[in-house]
Parts: C-alpha cells; sequence; structure tokens
C-alpha cells in the first residue's frame, strides 16, 4: 500500500483489523506504524461508524492520546494509520505483575496512570470544531485495555472507535448498547443523554480496581449487573482494606449512580487524585515509570525486538512490488517469513481465518523477577530505558490487547536448493611395475560424470482475471494485492482456496494448485434483480346480452295521395264521393230561410 509494508497482524476487533507496518525512507530509515482497516467495506453503515472515528481521531493532538498520522479511502479499501506505541496495556500490565512481585501493580504507577489518562480524557472532552463549537467528544470505552503504558513510560488512550460526537454522521441505534458492562453507568441502561461523566464513571471503576485488585462486579453475572446499574445499587469500596479516605472519596464520586453527583470534568477528578498523591508521597516521573514496565516485561520484549528486527531485514531485501504474507506476530520467529512477489505495489491483507484474536492467551513461559522499588521524583536516579523496536500494542477495537508473546513460525522461508556439486574424478591406482618389458595397456578413460540437472524452479508464475475489476480476490484467506495479479508463488503441491468477491456479484470459491505456472480468467456472474410483482389482474366482466333485433314489419309501399272527392271500394275501384248536403242555388236557400 504505496510506502507502507505490513510486518504483521496484531488483532481484530469488532470491525477492522490491526496491523504492524513499516513505512520505508531514504538511507535506510523505517519507521513503526500502526495500520487499522476496515473488514467489511462494502457495509455502508460501518463505513461511515469507521470515517468518524477516523476523523474524530485524526483532531486529537495530546500527548495522552494516541496520534493519527493519515486516513486514507478509496474505492478499494479504508484504513487509519497511527502511531506506533511501544508498550503493554494496563490490563495486560496488570496481568504480569500477578505473576510477580506483590501481585497486582504498585499504587504509585496506577496513580501516576490515572492521572496521565485523565489529562487525555479532559483534553478530548474539550475537544472543539473547526469553528469554535464544542464538539461534546464521550469515549465511551475508557477501560484498561485502551490505556497504554509505553517503556518510555508515557501513557496514552486509545480506541475512539465507538465514541460520540455531536458531528458524526452516524448515529447510535435505539437499543444498541456501546462499551464493556462493568464500566458502564446506569444512564446507558436507562435511556439518559450520555455526556463527559459517562468517562468520569469508567475511570472510577478503573481506579477500583487499581486499588482492590478486584473488580467492583467480581463474581456477578451480565443480569445483576445490570438491575444493580438500573436501581442505582452501586458497590462501595471496603473501609477496612487499609485504603487512603481520600481515594476512597474520589472513588465513589466518580462512581456515584447520579451523574450530577460526580464530577463534573475529569480534571476535577485528576486534581482531586493529585492532591492524595502529593501528600502521600506517590508521585513517580516517567524514567521510574518506564524503568517499572521494564522490569515485567524485559523478557517479552527481547523476543519481540527480535521477530521485528527481523522482518524488517526481510523487507529490506525484498523489491518494492514483493509483499510478506502476513501472519499472525504471536506466531512468528526471527526466522525468514513467506514471500509473495508481485508486480503491484503491496496491499494490506486480510488474516488468514486461524488468526489468533486480540484476546488470545500466549503459552510462552515467564521468568520471574522482582521490580524495582519505585522512588519519589525528587529522589532521581531511575535509570532511562531506550525504547527498542516491539509490539505495537495499540490494540485500537481490540478488548484485552497487550503484549503479545511469540510461539514458533508455522511458516518458513522459501530456500532454492544448492546446486549439485560435480563428483571428484576417481584417481586410477598405478600398475604395479612387472620384469615384463610390455607395459599393461591402458584402461579406457572414463566417461566424464554427467551435468548435474539444474534445479527445479521453486516458484510458479501465477496470472489471476476476475470480472469485474473491482472484485476483490483472496488466496488461502489472504487478500491478493490487485485485480488483476501478476506474480511469482512457491512451487507446492497443495490445494489452495481460491475466493473472489464482488458486490452485486456472485462470488466463487474453488481450489487451486501452485504446482505449475497458473493462468486464469473468471467473469463472476451478476446477481439478478428481484423481479418486479406482477400488476394485479383485473375479474372479466359479465358480458352484457344484447337482444337480437326484432324483425320489424316490412313497410307498406306507399300509397297514393286520398283524392278527397274519390274513394276506393271494397273491389278496388274508384268512385267519387257523395257529398251530404249539395250546393243549393241561391233562391232555394232563401226559400228554406223563409220556412225555417
Amino acid at each position: 500500500m504505496g510506502k507502507y509494508r505490513l510486518i504483521g497482524e496484531l488483532g481484530r476487533g469488532g470491525m477492522a483489523d490491526v496491523y504492524l507496518a513499516v513505512a520505508a525512507g531514504p538511507a535506510g530509515f523505517n519507521k513503526l506504524l500502526v495500520i487499522k482497516q476496515l473488514r467489511a467495506f462494502e457495509n455502508p453503515q460501518l463505513l461511515t461508524m469507521f470515517l468518524d472515528e477516523a476523523r474524530l481521531a485524526a483532531r486529537l493532538s495530546h500527548p495522552n492520546v494516541v496520534q493519527t498520522f493519515e486516513i486514507v479511502h478509496d474505492a478499494q479499501r479504508a484504513f487509519i494509520v497511527m502511531e506506533y506505541l511501544d508498550g503493554p496495556s494496563l490490563s495486560r500490565l496488570r496481568r504480569v505483575a500477578k505473576t510477580k512481585g506483590s501481585g497486582k501493580v504498585q499504587l504509585a504507577v496506577e496513580l501516576s496512570i490515572m492521572s496521565c489518562a485523565l489529562q487525555g480524557l479532559h483534553y478530548a472532552h474539550e475537544l472543539q470544531n473547526y469553528d469554535g463549537t464544542p464538539l461534546n467528544v464521550v469515549h465511551r470505552d475508557f477501560t484498561p485495555q485502551n490505556l497504554i503504558i509505553t517503556f518510555d513510560g508515557d501513557t496514552k488512550i486509545v480506541d475512539f472507535g465507538i465514541a460520540k460526537a455531536l458531528d458524526s454522521q452516524s448515529h447510535t441505534t435505539v437499543g444498541v448498547f456501546k462499551g464493556k458492562l462493568a464500566y458502564s453507568p446506569p444512564e446507558q441502561f436507562l435511556g439518559h443523554a450520555v455526556d463527559r461523566r459517562t468517562d468520569v464513571f469508567a475511570a472510577g471503576v478503573v481506579l477500583w480496581e487499581a486499588l482492590t485488585g478486584t473488580s467492583p462486579w467480581q463474581g456477578m453475572d451480565s443480569t445483576v449487573i445490570v438491575q444493580a446499574l438500573t436501581t442505582g445499587d452501586i458497590p462501595r469500596l471496603p473501609r477496612d482494606a487499609g485504603i487512603h479516605p481520600g481515594l476512597i472519596e474520589i472513588c465513589e464520586k466518580a462512581m456515584a449512580a447520579d451523574p450530577k453527583a460526580r464530577f463534573s470534568t475529569a480534571d476535577q477528578m485528576r486534581e482531586a487524585l493529585e492532591k492524595v498523591i502529593q501528600s502521600e508521597k506517590l508521585s513517580i516521573n516517567r524514567q521510574q515509570m518506564g524503568a517499572y514496565v521494564e522490569s515485567l516485561l524485559s523478557d517479552q520484549r527481547k523476543k519481540t525486538r527480535a521477530v521485528i528486527d527481523e522482518q524488517i531485514r526481510q523487507i529490506s531485501t525484498l523489491p518494492s512490488a514483493s509483499f510478506l504474507a502476513v501472519a499472525p506476530l504471536d506466531t512468528l520467529t526471527p526466522s525468514p517469513m513467506s514471500v509473495i512477489a508481485g508486480k503491484s505495489m503491496p496491499s494490506l491483507l486480510l488474516s488468514s481465518s486461524g488468526a489468533r484474536g486480540p484476546n488470545s492467551n500466549s503459552n510462552s513461559s515467564v521468568t520471574p523477577s522482582t521490580p524495582p522499588p519505585l522512588v519519589n521524583r525528587d529522589e532521581g536516579g531511575a535509570r532511562h530505558v531506550k525504547a527498542l523496536v516491539l509490539l505495537a500494542l495499540l490494540a485500537l477495537g481490540l478488548a484485552g490487547t497487550g503484549l503479545f508473546m511469540w510461539g514458533r513460525s508455522s511458516q518458513t522461508g522459501v530456500v532454492a536448493p544448492a546446486p549439485i556439486p560435480a563428483p571428484p574424478t576417481p584417481q586410477l591406482p598405478l600398475p604395479t611395475p612387472t620384469p615384463t618389458p610390455t607395459p599393461p595397456p591402458e584402461p579406457a578413460a572414463r566417461p566424464a560424470p554427467p551435468e548435474p540437472t539444474p534445479p527445479r524452479p521453486d516458484v510458479v508464475e501465477v496470472r489471476i482475471r476476475i470480472s469485474p475489476p473491482h472484485a476483490r480476490v483472496y488466496l488461502d484467506g489472504i487478500e491478493l494485492p490487485s485485480n488483476p495479479f501478476d506474480g511469482s508463488l512457491p512451487r507446492d503441491a497443495k490445494l489452495h482456496e481460491l475466493r473472489a468477491t464482488a458486490s452485486g456479484f456472485s462470488g466463487i470459491r474453488r481450489g487451486v494448485q501452485l504446482d505449475r505456472d497458473l493462468s486464469l480468467e473468471v467473469n463472476l456472474e451478476r446477481q439478478p434483480e428481484p423481479a418486479p410483482r406482477p400488476a394485479p389482474v383485473a375479474k372479466p366482466s359479465k358480458p352484457e346480452v344484447v337482444a337480437p333485433p326484432s324483425e320489424k314489419p316490412a313497410p307498406k309501399p306507399p300509397s297514393e295521395p286520398e283524392d278527397p272527392e274519390y274513394f276506393k271500394s271494397k273491389s278496388g275501384q274508384k268512385k267519387q264521393k257523395r257529398p251530404l248536403l249539395r250546393e243549393c242555388p241561391l233562391p232555394l236557400q232563401g226559400s228554406l230561410h223563409r220556412h225555417l
């Protein structure tokens, strides 16, 4: 991935994988870094959450907060490049201390770690946007797993992966709990808003563990813990355990069920803690802190340094187009790694399914040694321990990640067989002299030994093309650096799993052998789009019954116009009509009038 070369896997978190990497510079300069890569890149919700974390982490710049150098988001991947921290987490330091010394981390060390962590926490709470608007950052996972103590004596907060900020583009889903149960305050279970006092409660739990060596919820299952939190039944520190009264007061105030009864800010809690530290002369400096961590983890540090030095040496001898087969660091030894040579720039590789997670326990033995006594800050004289190259313990999102232990590597380097030396020519014995003057016949010259068969190349050329071009290709669970891929892989007769995935396409999984050169081209099938729902079919309407047309009588032939003076008789003859009254001549009419 450009200038970054992966050395090994550190662990896996909820949505990302964490790797140790090296950035090579001019004149043999190498800088160790930590790369956190989003695993489910195709999931838009997880991508938004991941970028929210990256944007927030990029704004944080404080001596007690891990530093983010770069954010990379392109069409193929998303990852964060962060500061390399050389040291264990507080949870790891506590576990190692149980096997050495007094059985727990010295109180002065615990209080110094808490004071520094509260400074970093207060800085994050006070963070503002570029226009001066408070971001109201809440870490929500302030736990010993996310506090790193370096061999230089520094304390740093890591993992703002579930932090709440005002400008986050993603929002907490209703009913989804974020954080760890044992360090969560009541308001997270009552549905109330969280603010900086949520982190103050978690700091109180971490302090409780420092004072007692146990959790306030020791022996309780999750149901009982949630019930106690929702009812405000918070455990109280024992008064007869020899704990300083001032520390009891600080711890119980920080763990108050009502947020209003707690310290208003992390800085107020730090100030109260510093008063007890000064009054009880429990102050230590960075050199003393580093010496204490070194005394508990020196054996593991030496082993880790040898492994990482060997990995860096291997990288420096490889061409820039090659990349190392990334494996969990706790499975490596200082022996050479397997190498995959390609013609593309190195890429972030997903680890194999057998990779150890962050909670994996090592079986490596630990040689007990007594930690040196701590002196007050004004006494000085503590030896300064220079930080050497060690496992990056930046356990962002990784519960319980601390200083990893190392086992034997299951992978060995690819070594070309040495050429077979030619057998020496045998010396023939000289003939014994005899009195016969005739010398014996010379033996025939022996044939020259055959030329040794040149060794078979121990690599095969591999050419893989998967369509569509954005498909991601995996060989035995390790993502190849590019698609298409052209490169050389170690030759063997084993059956390897080749897998290809692409959003919107059906993936493939098949077995391949690397006993000869391989050329493979595969076109992934596009997933069918869901068929549209069929349109509702209308019920057929009843056909209208149309009555047949009735037969009309034939029209009568047109009759002749009737003459008012004629009519037709039954026989059809035309006869003249008789008038009812005939017109009389005028004289007759006059005589009639006279008679009437």
